[in-house]
């Protein structure tokens, strides 16, 4: 017996111009994402810059340590009394720093989870913390409108940054100079530090946001620093001295944090919006703009590129990975439990059995009612109308449709009549719901007399295919219009070449042939409404011979 041949779902062209788009593809290639709930306020998200390249969340009065690749909780750091706002992982994914309300910074052992370091220098909140290029220091950004540097070593401050007018909330480093230091202030200022300058004129740069200052985020080439506070986002030239390039204002409440996707060349930036908008740093134009449930707080991509994270209000954790590395993932543990054949051993393959969808099962035990039922459920109706279309044109073929139609009540005819409403227009469906739909007025004839809600959904799709054919009559009596033009000037165009290649006084003798513009005068009789017509589904007048009661 052969295999039995499911519902067949027709698939009809669409448009590709969104799948031209690098980014489209991109992005496309991520699966759903898993929300895990935290304790609180997801407050930073950072991965390890070494593999396996887990990914490090601050929440509440904890950091937990994740799996990039099963989101499983591996490591928690709990050595906390208050709020912890920042967990960073050193270049080489050893050492974990943190910032914490209670103003102090604490360095961790990511392996052993012990606490080596904790540094009391700072007498309010620490909102931001991070390694120098040279992994010898640390550098935190506090709300007592300071920022120092701190050696690991000697457990000692070797620099304070000062100058700011407000709470220091932002925090960027130069991946290629130890002694570059980017801060951002409430006080609308982006300060640069230079540490090997004297104490009262390390600041060497100083840049006006125009809003309290959120996030900063220094591209790979070190020539601009992107800013965020309030609803906008700003790049900056730093070898032109500050000069402001781009003001994007592609969000409508606070930016909360920034961050980007090198290899890409992206810019990612996170609101209160409940927006993740993705920039190109080429023309900082947004590319791709996802919608989150809640209002964002931090965001963070992996080096790999496979797995993206955002931080949100109210403990939400979303993570999202590419189909892409589950794939290569799965071929490596393929490729590691499965020996390769030797010369002379008989290979054996192995038959993959297919999964059937709970439709294809009923309609194989010619359950059709359930079959029918099974399709016409809210998930199918709305992601994937064209199964239920399927379904009814294989019911339809094996003339059962109508025994599949029998003994429903008003809230299932309802239900399908609306799905009919939806779909009838689209491309390949009108013949198939033009046909249920005169089957199920046949037999709940009654019902529609006693039932206003049927009553009331039936004449709206009465109303749209008398507006449909309607439509349709404008749109051939504007063609047939357009054909008489276009037939005139072929006319007029063949007559013209006759009449230049007749000698100068035949020429004369046929200048009549200029009547023939009694043609072209057709178009003064198409209106400008005539032209101007959006060319609608094709529906053929022989489709729409559908009786409908009134």
């Amino acid at each position: 017996m052969g295999d039995f041949k499911g519902i067949e779902v027709r698939k009809y062209p669409t448009s590709s111009t969104r799948c031209s788009s690098v980014d489209y593809l991109f992005w496309k290639s991520f699966e759903t994402p898993v929300i895990s709930k935290e304790y609180n306020n997801v407050t930073s998200i950072n991965f390890s810059p070494s593999a396996p390249y887990d990914y490090a969340v601050s929440t509440s009065t904890r950091i937990h340590v994740y799996d990039s690749q099963r989101f499983q909780l591996k490591k928690r750091f709990t050595k906390f009394k208050d709020t912890v706002y920042s967990a960073i992982y050193r270049q080489d994914g050893e050492l974990i720093t943190s910032g914490c309300e209670d103003g102090k910074v604490r360095l961790f052992n990511v392996d052993t989870k012990s606490l080596l370091r904790v540094y009391t220098n700072h007498s309010r909140a620490v909102h931001r913390t991070g390694f120098t290029s040279d992994r010898l220091s640390i550098v935190c950004a506090s709300d007592d409108a300071t920022a120092s540097v701190l050696d690991i070593a000697t457990q000692q401050s070797t620099t304070t940054l000062i100058g700011h007018e407000d709470y220091v909330r932002a925090l960027s480093l130069s991946a290629t100079s130890r002694d570059l230091v980017f801060t951002g202030c409430y006080d609308h200022r982006i300060r640069l530090f230079d540490t090997r300058q004297p104490a009262n004129s390390m600041e060497t740069l100083t840049i006006n946001h125009g809003c309290p200052v959120e996030d900063l985020l220094l591209l790979n080439s070190g020539n601009l620093i992107v800013s965020a506070g309030g609803s906008i986002v700003k790049v900056w030239d730093l070898l032109a001295g500050g000069r402001n390039l781009v003001t994007m204002e592609n969000h409508n409440k606070l930016v909360t944090c920034l961050s980007s996707i090198p290899s890409q060349g992206r810019v990612i930036s996170g609101s209160l919006d409940h927006n993740v908008n993705i920039y190109d740093t080429q023309s900082f134009s947004v590319v791709h703009t996802q919608k989150m449930t809640s209002p964002i707080l931090s965001v963070a991509f992996s080096p790999m590129n496979d797995v993206f994270a955002v931080g949100m209000m109210g403990g939400l954790l979303s993570v999202q990975r590419t189909s892409s590395s589950l794939d290569e993932k799965h071929e490596q543990t393929t490729n590691q439990v499965l020996p390769k054949p030797h010369p002379g051993d008989q290979i054996v393959a192995r038959k993959r059995v297919e999964s059937v969808e709970l439709c294809d099962k009923l309609l194989r035990k010619f359950n059709i009612t359930r079959a029918l039922n099974s399709v016409l459920k809210i998930n199918y109706r709305i992601h994937n109308p064209e199964k239920a279309v399927g379904m009814l044109r294989e019911l339809w073929r094996r003339n059962v449709l109508r025994n599949a139609l029998q003994g429903r009540d008003p809230g299932w005819i309802a239900s399908l009549l609306e799905f009919i409403r939806i779909n009838l227009l689209l491309p390949g469906n009108f013949r198939i719901l033009s046909v249920v739909l005169e089957i199920v007025t046949d037999m709940y004839s009654s019902d529609f007399s006693t039932s206003p809600k049927l009553l009331r959904k039936l004449k709206r799709i009465h109303a749209l295919t008398r507006y449909q054919l309607k439509y349709q009559r404008t749109l051939q009596e504007t063609l047939g219009k357009v054909e008489l033009v276009t037939a005139g000037q072929v006319v007029g165009s063949s007559a013209q070449t006759k009449f230049n290649s007749l000698p100068l006084d035949a020429a004369a003798a046929h200048t009549t042939i200029s009547d023939d513009s009694r043609v072209l005068d057709n178009v003064n009789n198409i209106s400008q409404s005539d032209i101007n017509i959006t060319l609608p589904i094709n529906i053929s007048q022989s489709d729409m011979n559908i009786t409908l009661p009134m």
